[in-house]
């Protein structure tokens, strides 16, 4: 069952007992280094603290697995989900909540059965139900790691829902591996990509080309950006901004009096923090509500706007507008458009241009403008026409180690590399150093991205003077493939 543990009344029975709680402690601590996928669990610290009160001192740890813990839903599709861990012990199952450790759901080895596997693209998805209680999470990890880990007699579904058969030898419920040296699984479906990491990838760069984006539903929306890392603060002004547009359209339907509704909005903040992708997850969001028909994203900056020619840049501008009608047009530093000195400039035309057919065809596209947090105040502020139609705003906030590592470690999984323990220390403290050193460029999930291939080419160099190579070889990480803070020049760090 879901408990909650009075964690203060422990602390003072623990303090008592002369060295208990320190043994303990240490116990816990020992059991999950020894484990790899513990050090790629967010959160580990609050995690920790609490699991000095949840783990009895007889109980053994015998593996983890990180992902994503919904509390009363055996579906995954409550909005209350947040990062979480699987730790598999000697005697039960803990799911737990990073953001809220106190709140777990302890599952008995005898209950674990007749779990269900939902194969999906944010992830696998174990629906739960035991004593009552009901659970849901989602991980990154593969089918063929969780059954070795579980050992449950588990029905496996497809993405359409259609259960396939679980495969011959099921083990006992519960029954954990012992620890063994980490080898990549052989992959039993795609990996499941993660949109901020596409993002930083260059992958995430238009889709005016399709005519239409997937139908959905509202939930299954905000279930992707709920499942992206970070981004508490825009994730909750989104939700907000969803209520607000459902209560609207509720009055309109009663023919009641209804505030104006602004499909437009600025993004502001860092480089490399997931404006584009949610910026194409909002176009979805319109769609999915019924304010727009397609729902797609166009994206653009200065270059895609403006011409070198008196009178071509309210051409360029018009056609790029017509290709986003139904859809989202985001421009991409915005602030461009407007330089910071008065003076001619073809960016004034296509702000224009721009603020005309806003209200020529109003409602029917979205404009969502990004940059510098600076920039974009004076950006708006220049032009009174643009103050008046942008009246949502969302801040993106820098990525913190925990979330930098999150992000690392899916450019990681899409490879099925594995790293050594010192070698998740050693990067680890690099995303720490580096983002204690920030500045506004600092470049977020690029950053990530930028150790991740200086990671690869190390691991080449090291293994090209190598006369004979394995699976093992090319997936194995050392810590002298990590790379050293001076390999970073002001321009990779960006």
């Amino acid at each position: 069952m879901i408990e909650t543990v009075a964690f203060y009344i422990l602390d003072m029975i623990y303090s008592v007992i002369p060295g208990g709680s320190m043994q303990h402690i240490e116990k816990i601590e020992s059991e999950l280094k020894k484990i790899r996928r513990w050090h790629l669990v967010p959160g580990k610290n609050n995690i920790l603290k609490s699991l000095e009160q949840i783990i009895k001192k007889h109980e053994a740890i015998h593996s983890v697995i990180d992902g994503f813990f919904t509390p009363g839903d055996d579906n995954c599709k409550s909005d209350m989900q947040s990062s979480g861990v699987l730790i598999i012990t000697s005697e039960r199952g803990l799911f737990i909540r990073s953001d809220n450790p106190s709140e777990y759901l302890s599952v008995d080895a005898g209950d674990m059965r007749g779990i269900s596997f939902t194969r999906g693209y944010a992830g696998l998805k174990l629906n739960i139900e035991a004593d009552g209680e009901r659970c849901c999470f989602v991980t990154h990890a593969s089918e063929a790691e969780i059954r070795n880990i579980i050992g449950a007699d588990v029905v496996t579904e497809d993405l359409d829902g259609k259960p396939q058969a679980p495969p011959s030898g099921q083990r006992e419920a519960l029954k954990p591996a012992p620890p063994v040296i980490p080898v990549p699984p052989e992959p039993e479906a795609p990996a499941p990509r993660n949109e901020i990491a596409a993002e930083t990838k260059g992958e995430a760069e238009t889709d005016a080309e399709e005519s239409e984006v997937e139908q959905e539903t509202i939930e299954e929306v905000m279930e992707a950006i709920n499942k992206l890392i970070g981004m508490k603060k825009v994730k909750d002004e989104i939700n907000s901004y969803i209520n607000f547009i459902k209560i609207r359209k509720e009055r309109e339907n009663r023919g009641l009096p209804v505030t104006p509704l602004s499909l437009h909005a600025v993004f502001y903040g860092p480089p490399g923090t997931g404006k584009t992708t949610i910026a194409r997850l909002v176009g979805r969001v319109y769609k999915a509500l019924g304010l727009l028909a397609k729902g797609h994203l166009v994206e653009t900056d200065r270059a895609g706007l403006v011409a070198g020619y008196v009178g071509q840049t309210a051409v360029k501008t018009d056609e790029l507008v017509q290709s986003a009608v139904d859809g989202v047009l985001f421009i991409d530093e915005a602030y461009s458009l407007i330089p910071e000195h008065e003076g001619n400039d073809f960016g004034r035309e296509a702000v224009d241009t721009i603020l005309k057919r806003m209200e020529d065809m109003r409602n029917r596209f979205a404009v969502i403008v990004g940059g510098y947090p600076d920039e974009m105040e004076r950006f708006i502020n220049a032009n009174p026409g643009l103050k008046s139609r942008f009246s949502r705003y969302f801040y993106f906030d820098h990525y913190n180690p925990e979330e930098l590592m999150a992000i690392f470690n899916i450019f990681v999984n899409d490879v099925r590399f594995v790293l050594e323990e010192e070698a998740v220390r050693k990067a680890q403290d690099l995303f720490g150093y580096f983002y204690a050193r920030r500045d506004r460029s600092f470049g977020n999930g690029r950053f990530s991205r930028n150790v991740f291939e200086k990671i690869v080419q190390n691991q080449a160099d090291r293994l090209s003077s190598l006369r004979e190579l394995n699976d093992e070889l090319l997936c194995g990480i050392k810590p002298e493939d990590i790379p050293e803070v001076s390999d970073f020049s002001d321009e990779q760090f960006a």
